[in-house]
């Protein structure tokens, strides 16, 4: 149980630095991310804003890297409303 725990803390944090990135106005669509070295797979509430985001953080890669504090070579964007 503390395991699922720990993931769950671990994906707000993440969801959290990816927010940290944006611009406020995409930041707050964001609904969660995943990183699987070296993809970064990043949850928006709306497919209105998958390839914004994506755009977006593909130029913002560096920053997102150091976020991340591991290299992100590929990143996805999906959508996935808040639960």
């Amino acid at each position: 149980m503390k395991h699922l725990a720990r993931r769950a803390e671990a994906a707000l944090a993440l969801a959290d630095t990816v927010k940290g990135v944006l611009a406020p106005e995409l930041g707050c669509h964001i609904t969660g991310a995943e990183y699987r070295q070296p993809e970064l797979e990043v949850y928006v509430d709306s497919a209105a804003f998958c390839m914004r985001v994506q755009l977006e953080l593909m130029r913002l890669k560096a920053p997102l890297a150091r976020g991340v504090g591991a290299p992100v070579e590929t990143i996805s964007v999906r959508v996935q409303p808040p639960r």
